[in-house]
């Protein structure tokens, strides 16, 4: 739930999603190359495993967090 008193810039959210949708990207490879070369039971091949499944997971929260603080923009604005 959001504080409606908390207000939060939009072009920072955006942007903070589409970095983290590149960092996401950028490192989208690390776990299939460590599998590769150490195998699927390393612990750094599930770290890395791990690291891209919460990578993505921020992003879609930020993703969804955007939208959120939007749609409730558009009502307190069409509520004056």
């Amino acid at each position: 739930m959001v504080d409606k008193g908390i207000s939060f810039d939009e072009s920072d959210l955006k942007e903070l999603a589409r970095r983290a949708a590149q960092l996401s990207s950028d490192t989208s490879e690390v776990p299939r190359l460590l599998r590769v070369r150490l195998g699927p039971d390393h612990a750094l091949t599930k770290l890395a495993d791990e690291m891209l499944d919460s990578l993505e997971t921020f992003t879609r929260d930020l993703r969804s967090f955007r939208a959120f603080n939007a749609d409730s923009r558009t009502e307190s604005t069409s509520d004056t």
